[in-house]
C-alpha cells in the first residue's frame, strides 16, 4: 500500500512540474512575441523617413506607466507620454531608409516576467555617418505589455 502512496505521489508531483513548465513556456511564447514586436516597431523609430505615427505604434507596446532607464548616462523617464515626447525629439537624428536599419538578436534570457535581450543595431544618422553597437536590455512586463525598459550601450 505505502509503494502505491509513493507512486501516486510521484506520478502527481511529475504532473504538477509539467504544468508548470507549460505554463513558463506559454509565458516565454508571449514573451518573445512582444520582444519582437517592440524591436521591429524600435526599427521603424530609426530611419530617416521614421514618423510620429511609427513612434505611436512603438508606444503603444508600453504599459501607461512606463520607465526607462539607461543608468550608463543617468536617464531615468516616466510614463508613456513622457517617453514618447522624448522619442519624437529624435526624429529627425536619423537618416537612410528602414531597410538599411538592422536590429539582430544575439542572445536572449526570459524570466518570469521579463527578458533579457542582447542585439546588435545598425543605422544611420542625418550626416549619413553609420553606426553600429550591442546593446542589452531588460524588459519587464506586465498584462501583455512593456513596464519597464532598462538600457545599456
Amino acid at each position: 500500500m505505502n509503494e502505491l502512496k509513493v507512486a501516486l505521489f510521484l506520478f502527481s508531483s511529475l504532473l504538477s512540474t509539467f504544468g508548470t513548465l507549460a505554463q513558463a513556456s506559454e509565458e516565454q511564447e508571449v514573451q518573445n512575441a512582444l520582444v519582437g514586436n517592440y524591436l521591429e516597431a524600435l526599427k521603424s523609430t530609426m530611419h530617416g523617413k521614421s514618423s510620429a505615427e511609427d513612434i505611436l505604434l512603438l508606444t503603444e507596446l508600453y504599459a501607461t506607466n512606463v520607465i526607462y532607464e539607461h543608468p550608463g548616462i543617468g536617464i531615468k523617464l516616466e510614463t508613456k507620454e513622457v517617453i514618447s515626447k522624448g522619442l519624437l525629439s529624435f526624429l529627425g537624428s536619423y537618416g537612410g531608409e528602414k531597410e538599411g536599419t538592422q536590429i539582430k538578436i544575439l542572445n536572449q534570457i526570459f524570466g518570469k516576467g521579463r527578458s533579457t535581450v542582447e542585439f546588435e543595431i545598425k543605422f544611420r544618422t542625418s550626416d549619413g555617418k553609420s553606426i553600429s553597437r550591442k546593446q542589452v536590455q531588460v524588459l519587464e512586463f506586465k498584462d501583455q505589455q512593456i513596464r519597464r525598459i532598462i538600457d545599456y550601450w
